[in-house]
């Protein structure tokens, strides 16, 4: 069919879209960088439409029955733009989509455990936890890039442990045995980062309330374990 694309989304539009779990697509114009996030296609725009008159319905206290349950969005970041509330999202359904349950009627369980993670965007060179701290939180990295380095015998200084890119984790491993972490963690220059951040309360009131989405969350910190023990069993493998 005929290409639709709509890429001039007014806030109040764009949020509704986010709630409904529409899929956006990012339109860029010839060498441009960035681009827009937007609609395509006449299927999606019309699928778009219904999700969106779903919600719509639910907020003003309407019985919807849809096979897309409205999300809970709601921006955790302040000043964040649509962009980063979508690559949280995607971010969250892409870690733990595959590991959720189904949830009782009128539930949803990423919109639970959107609502209970934290949100946080940190300037290059920001500390967020020094080698040796207890460990309070577990950050999954939506964009940018984070440094965990390691103390050294020489001086004091720290040499490069790790580079935590955008969908991995780090901190986990402290965060599920209550240790201190075995690193610090620093924003790396060049940019922002935008993380998830998971605490320890969260997941307290995930075992407590939410066991199903508890569960995912150790699933997916496994499934994230087993590629770093194949990735370091290759390493040593080309190293021998």
């Amino acid at each position: 069919g005929r290409r639709v694309v709509l890429t001039e989304l007014s806030e109040i539009v764009l949020d509704t879209l986010l709630r409904a779990g529409v899929r956006l697509h990012r339109q860029r114009a010839s060498g441009a960088v960035d681009g827009l996030l937007g609609l395509c296609y006449s299927d999606h725009y019309h699928e778009a439409l219904k999700l969106c008159e779903d919600v719509l319905l639910a907020d003003a206290g309407f019985s919807v029955k849809s096979s897309v349950a409205p999300l809970s969005l709601e921006p955790r970041v302040t000043g964040g733009s649509g962009d980063d509330q979508w690559e949280v999202f995607t971010l969250l359904k892409d870690t733990f989509g595959d590991f959720l349950p189904e949830m009782e009627v009128g539930a949803n369980a990423l919109a639970e455990l959107r609502k209970r993670v934290r949100v946080a965007e940190h300037a290059e060179g920001t500390t967020l936890w020094e080698e040796g701290d207890l460990a309070e939180f577990c950050v999954i990295v939506v964009e940018g890039e984070l440094h965990g380095l390691q103390a050294t015998a020489n001086q004091g200084r720290k040499r490069l442990q790790e580079v935590v890119t955008a969908g991995a984790f780090v901190g986990y491993t402290a965060f599920l045995n209550n240790l201190p972490y075995v690193q610090t963690l620093v924003v790396a220059d060049g940019g922002r980062c935008l993380t998830v951040e998971i605490t320890k309360d969260a997941f307290a009131d995930f075992i407590d309330n939410h066991p199903g989405i508890a569960v995912a969350v150790l699933r997916a910190f496994l499934k994230r374990g087993a590629f770093e023990i194949r990735d370091m069993s290759r390493l040593m493998t080309s190293t021998s």
